[in-house]
């Protein structure tokens, strides 16, 4: 009978403690928390879920920092490093082709332009994939 006792106050008295991560958890954002209508919100000049993003971007040092970096991306710059990549690449296939053209020994030429020609061909397919990510970032350039 003593340990029911025991077990029952035991258990009533971890109950009734504070749980300090569900009043965390139950803190409404400042955004939620205006009581009256806000009738700019509704024609569209406030934007609720910017608002809320606003917020855990001020409580958070990792969000500003990312918000700073996003900031200071261009990406025209990485689309320029890309496409100066891309053309040398294209130089140099040119270049190595236009060396193994003037090997006079047949064979030797000929198996010359095969690694070429195989070497361009990896290089085409690996760049496939790049050139679908080009277009999508220049389609939603303007989101960035």
């Amino acid at each position: 009978m003593n340990k029911i006792y025991l077990l029952l106050s035991l258990i009533l008295l971890v109950s009734c403690q504070e749980n300090k991560s569900n009043a965390r958890a139950n803190e409404e954002p400042k955004a939620l928390q205006e009581k009256s209508i806000n009738l700019g919100r509704l024609k569209g000049e406030n934007d609720l879920v910017d608002d809320l993003y606003q917020e855990l971007v001020d409580k958070s040092p990792e969000l500003k920092a990312l918000e700073t970096e996003l900031n200071q991306f261009t990406p025209t710059d990485t689309l320029n490093l890309y496409f100066n990549y891309d053309q040398k690449s294209s130089d140099y296939y040119r270049s190595a082709k236009n060396h193994a053209d003037l090997i006079t020994d047949s064979i030797m030429k000929q198996k010359i332009l095969k690694l070429i020609a195989d070497s361009e061909e990896k290089y085409t397919s690996k760049k496939t994939a790049l050139k679908a990510l080009v277009k999508t970032s220049i389609k939603n350039k303007k989101y960035l």
